[in-house]
């Protein structure tokens, strides 16, 4: 054995001595760094992406390369390196991109050159992004955010340093995370991520947010999904939203002629790059890009501007060429806040007719290793491919040694003390008492934003809170609880109502509840939000809310079953008593005008009750099948990726009553969105039941739909609801069926109305 970890040690020295550090600064002409510039090995993607400052670094074993140096609008450098066992330092300066003009002849409906080309580009747009469909690909991808100013104060508040983070010019690193994946495409739309190492500056239980997936940034798509789609300026449709004008020309490494094109918008609202394309001769496929994004062409106000580096080279003769770097740089605001970030991705190691075994292309489109953020420094040290700057340097060493600050029981609890006094303010927004290092919360919220009122209680105040226990730093494990009291000034009534859950982790979400009430308003159906019924019927002496009286103690569970089927249920046993109203009061008219009663099914019933008073046992159990749900996979946790396809939801709904009366309702839901590419997106549901047997037999476990007279009303979206249908009109014991369909433009007709757009409205309809 011993012998046998000696043979390996001396492997290993070995191998370190036969490779060394090929190093240096690339430049312009007049010595300004040039961030994240591309060198390779000629005939190989075995290279490296300078950083911020200019800096490159490059393993290479001993012998003689051809290394090769480019940057988007310069001429490419290449030179002769002969390596031995001792690092070698290169600086290199590039020239910026001559360009030969092309003389035309310009008369008046003369087109651009630039047209022709682009039209060539198009037909082959098809070809190039179907000519490799199967490849793996090694991708490092480093990630920063960096807050350029922030206010002393926000609403009121001193924000100090944040913990340490802002400098004394108010300025910092607020996200700095590095990782290593392997990304794999199978053809279509099958793809497979592995991270195998992820840093995060000031967090060693942290994993990378960075992804090789996004990061690949196909042009030869006809849209680019960037918070809307973006398209491409080689998509079928670029000439409706581009001019394009010919820069010039020129011979790249290769010898092959290529065209540099200027890409404008039609319009600066339209969903469009601006900046530069590089196009290739003959071939016609994409060399290069420099393109910019405003926040308007995105419908992202806080952006000021994105802008994209892509980088490609020829991995195969006589036309295969592969995305080598790309860089991904912003600028944006928010509430007087200042932040810049980039992201960049070194691509190497292509392996173009990799061979994948049946199955190896799942569901789990992305996944963490295990232990993929537990590297040490000499790891990432030798596996970096985009070397450090001086200020990241300094804020891993920074954050490290602030990471054990913040995560501190001393500290942790000198911030309790900070948080947890009790202010005036504290009346407005509720009050929290932390213990962190403990990861315990107690909040109660403000006795003046819980007033309400309706007809049944009147005036009722409430008071609620809460308690929160995380059990790991990733809230995998925590149990929450909900309590409620509240008091009617009309009815003289107290009511509570609690409830107690735990989640046992953050993989299949399994969660188990236990709920109960005494003597509970609640409504017949979600028809209006307590606050909503307050400002309508105290204003326009219009009461929406219909209650009834409940006392119930019952059992939630819900969980993920297996990959996109869930299950959640709940069993009750109540006791239910119909309400009646006991005010009329409002701030119009209070003497002159009726409310309607409390009876939802007569109005002008305002003697008798609407239902006898009963007890009852019932039932809510649920599947919903999300059909083909892609998900991202990290230590503990999963993450779901919207699916393209429709979702299926099942209920079962039985009881029984007092009366030992038996009734079962059955339902199912399909819902679904429906891209539209540049116009938006339409999404539907569809929902049909009907109850198995005989009917129930009170009001209250009838089938209800969900109206929305009130304008204001939040308490249900419009595919959810009726916005003029009235209230309780069509509930039901009979066989229904039900469809709600709308259709969300984003911004596609309204962009070309300035004066609306500024306003930021979305246009929506459906029915």
């Amino acid at each position: 054995m011993n012998a046998s970890l000696t043979a390996l040690a001396l492997l290993l020295c070995c191998s370190y001595t036969l490779s060394a550090q090929l190093r240096g600064v690339v430049t312009d002409m007049e010595g300004e760094p040039l961030p994240f510039a591309t060198i390779y090995i000629e005939g190989t993607t075995q290279g490296t992406v300078t950083n911020a400052e200019g800096l490159y670094e490059l393993e290479l074993e001993a012998g003689e390369y051809r290394v090769v140096y480019t940057y988007v609008g310069y001429q490419d450098v290449d030179t002769l390196v002969r390596m031995s066992t001792d690092p070698l330092t290169l600086d290199i300066r590039l020239p910026e991109q001559a360009v030969d003009l092309i003389e035309a002849v310009v008369t008046a409906d003369a087109e651009d050159p630039a047209y022709a080309i682009i039209r060539q580009a198009i037909k082959k747009r098809s070809y190039y992004g179907k000519q490799v469909e199967q490849f793996s690909t090694d991708v490092y991808v480093k990630g920063l955010q960096r807050i350029t100013e922030v206010p002393e104060t926000f609403m009121g508040d001193t924000l100090g340093d944040l913990g340490g983070i802002l400098d004394t010019n108010r300025q910092g690193i607020i996200y700095l995370s590095e990782s290593l994946s392997r990304l794999h495409v199978g053809g279509g739309d099958r793809v497979r991520e592995e991270m195998f190492s992820s840093k995060v500056s000031g967090n060693d239980n942290g994993f990378s947010f960075n992804s090789a997936r996004l990061m690949y940034f196909d042009l030869y798509r006809n849209n680019l999904l960037l918070q809307r789609p973006i398209v491409s300026p080689i998509a079928d449709n670029a000439m409706r939203y581009y001019r394009f004008k010919l820069l010039g020309t020129f011979y790249d490494d290769n010898r092959n002629l290529v065209n540099k094109i200027a890409v404008i918008p039609k319009r600066p609202e339209d969903p469009a790059f601006g900046g530069t394309i590089y196009i290739t001769e003959d071939l016609w496929s994409i060399h290069s890009a420099d393109l910019t994004l405003t926040g308007q062409a995105v419908n992202l106000d806080l952006l000021d501007t994105l802008h994209l580096r892509h980088k490609q080279v020829l991995v195969a003769e006589p036309d295969v060429y592969r995305l080598l770097s790309q860089s991904i740089s912003f600028e944006a605001s928010i509430f007087g806040i200042g932040i810049e970030g980039f992201f960049v991705g070194g691509f190497s190691n292509y392996e173009l007719s990799p061979t994948f075994e049946r199955g190896f292309f799942s569901n789990e489109v992305f996944k963490v290793e295990e232990g993929a953020n537990n590297r040490n420094d000499s790891y990432w040290d030798s596996v970096r491919t985009v070397p450090l700057t001086v200020e990241e340097q300094a804020d891993y060493i920074k954050k490290d040694s602030l990471q054990a600050i913040w995560t501190s029981k001393p500290y942790l609890d000198s911030i309790d003390r900070m948080n947890n006094n009790f202010t005036w303010i504290n009346l407005l927004t509720g009050y929290t008492y932390n213990k962190s290092y403990e990861r315990k919360s107690f909040t109660i919220q403000s006795p003046l934003t819980t007033v309400q009122y309706n007809l049944v209680q009147g005036f009722n105040l409430s008071l609620r809170a809460s308690y929160q226990q995380r059990y790991d730093r990733l809230s995998s494990r925590r149990w929450d609880n909900d309590f409620l009291v509240e008091y009617g000034f009309a009815d003289g009534q107290f009511r509570a109502a609690a409830n107690s859950t735990y989640r046992f982790n953050r993989i299949n979400y399994a969660t188990i509840g236990v709920t109960g009430a005494y003597k509970q308003a609640v409504q017949y159906a979600n028809v209006v939000s307590p606050s909503v019924n307050t400002f309508y019927a105290l204003f326009y002496h219009q009461n929406f809310m219909k209650l009834y009286e409940r006392s119930h103690i019952g059992l939630t569970y819900s969980q993920e079953l297996w990959n996109g089927v869930y299950f959640d249920g709940e069993a009750m046993a109540a006791h239910r008593r119909a309400l009646i109203n006991n005010t009329n009061y409002s701030f119009r008219n209070p003497d002159d005008l009726v409310f309607e009663a409390n009876d939802p099914q007569d109005p002008l019933n305002f003697g008798e009750q609407a239902f006898p008073e009963n007890s009852a046992f019932l039932g809510d159990f649920g599947l919903r099948f999300v059909f083909d749900q892609k998900y991202l996979s990290y230590p503990k946790r999963k993450f779901i990726i919207p699916s393209k396809w429709p979702t299926l939801e099942l209920r079962y709904r039985p009881g029984v009553t007092s009366e030992e009366t038996y009734f079962q309702h059955a339902s199912a839901t399909v819902r679904d969105n429906i891209p539209a590419g540049l116009y938006g997106y339409s999404e539907f549901r569809v929902t049909g039941g009907a109850f198995l047997g005989n009917p129930p037999t009170y009001f209250t476990d009838w089938q209800h739909f969900r109206s929305n007279r009130a304008a204001l009303n939040t308490s249900s979206s419009y595919l959810d609801s009726y916005l003029l249908m009235p209230d309780y009109a069509f509930s039901t014991t009979r066989p229904y069926a039900e469809a709600h369909w709308q259709h969300h433009f984003e911004g596609k007709l309204w962009d070309r109305l300035p004066w609306i757009k500024s306003l930021d409205f979305q246009l929506v309809t459906g029915g």
